[in-house]
């Protein structure tokens, strides 16, 4: 079966934070919009979703609205009033359309993307074998995270150290927040956080001079791990073989510290968290890694 076979089964999610109205902000969305269009318009359900920064006024969402709304018409535009930044405000935003689509559609899955990740064809051709899992995500993982199981200045080979680290990977999947693929029947228990704890740990962040909320919860990444597995979820890594050996080969040979493949372009799937669209990026298939630009049509 193709992840392509399941679009028609699906809605899909885009999902991001408005901290800005400046235009160069737009521009850029605009592009990253473009990227994924031709991908994204083969849903029936398109569902967009976002918070902003507090400073922003309510009336000046229009501005978001109608840029989504020109690629994609029938679009539903959903905005979370409590605006609670990215790390919490992410885990508000996920929670929330994966209850809307679960309640209010007749779909089998739920594709949730951020805005800056971005899907091209060759993802809808990738065969995944004749199994239907609950939850298809990306591996999220740094070089930090490596040395930690493999140990600093260990000796061995760099396929020993590979080795090593996929043993303990595959064992404890923590996914990428940026992109994954859930079934609409998978949750039994709760997705990401209890949204008590997550009000409480909310307050604890507000009333802190302390500016990072990650220090008030664990990542969102820890958090849907954390989920999958107390809800026993059948999981596949969508990233796997000889990509994902040759992913942590250049990840230990960059020493690359950030876990979610920040503009790392992976050829075969078409799929990159573009981060910084201006930058190029690191393209990465079975074989090796090479830096290029993106091309946006």
């Amino acid at each position: 079966m193709k992840y392509g076979d399941i679009v028609d089964k699906s809605a899909v999610v885009i999902h991001g934070n408005l901290a800005t109205l400046d235009d160069w902000y737009f521009i850029t969305l605009e592009k990253r919009i473009r990227m994924s269009h031709q991908i994204i318009s083969e849903f029936d359900n398109i569902i967009i979703t976002y918070n902003k920064k507090n400073d922003i006024n309510d009336c000046d969402v229009k501005r978001l609205r109608d840029l989504y709304r020109k690629y994609y018409p029938d679009c539903i535009f959903l905005f979370d009033v409590n605006n609670r930044g990215w790390v919490f405000g992410g885990i508000d935003l996920t929670k929330n359309a994966y209850s809307y689509v679960c309640n209010n559609l007749d779909v089998d899955y739920v594709w949730l993307l951020t805005d800056d990740f971005f899907i091209k064809q060759p993802f809808l051709d990738i065969d995944f074998g004749d199994e239907e899992y609950d939850f298809y995500g990306m591996p999220f993982f740094g070089y930090g995270g490596i040395q930690n199981i493999v140990g600093k200045d260990t000796p061995g080979t760099m396929e020993e150290h590979i080795d090593k680290y996929l043993e303990h990977y595959t064992n404890e999947f923590n996914p990428q927040f940026n992109f994954y693929i859930i079934r609409t029947d998978a949750i039994t228990f709760y997705h990401m956080i209890e949204s008590g704890d997550a009000d409480e740990r909310y307050k604890k962040w507000i009333q802190s001079e302390n500016p990072d909320p990650r220090e008030y919860t664990l990542s969102t990444e820890a958090l849907l791990g954390k989920s999958l597995r107390n809800n026993m979820l059948n999981c596949k890594m969508i990233i796997d073989g000889m990509d994902l050996r040759n992913l942590v080969k250049t990840i230990i040979s960059y020493e690359q510290h950030d876990g979610s493949h920040k503009n790392v372009y992976f050829l075969d799937y078409g799929l990159c968290h573009m981060d910084d669209i201006n930058q190029e990026v690191v393209v990465l298939d079975k074989d090796n890694a090479r830096l290029a630009r993106v091309k946006i049509s």
